[in-house]
């Protein structure tokens, strides 16, 4: 067996790139931690793609999420109607 390639340093640049990814995944984890539904998901990511400073990019996203939460909001009536149970609204 050889010895390993040696590794390069990391620029700056991505140092701190690898920094926020790593807050990124921390925020998710504790949202989801948190403990919310697939709906509440889609509807966060919704809210977090209106803060984008790219207005093009911003209005794909919130469509793109729009049509998933009506998936979502669909599949999850699909399975009421199945199940029996009574729809209680409050």
């Amino acid at each position: 067996m050889g010895n390993p390639a040696p590794q390069q340093a990391l620029t700056r640049q991505e140092k701190d790139l690898a920094l926020q990814k790593i807050k990124a995944r921390e925020i998710v984890s504790e949202i989801v931690r948190f403990g919310v539904t697939q709906y509440q998901i889609l509807y966060i990511m919704k809210l977090l793609s209106l803060e984008l400073e790219d207005v093009k990019l911003m209005q794909v996203l919130a469509d793109v999420i729009n049509q998933g939460a009506q998936i979502c909001v669909e599949e999850t009536e699909g399975r009421e109607e199945t199940s029996g149970k009574t729809k209680i609204y409050t």
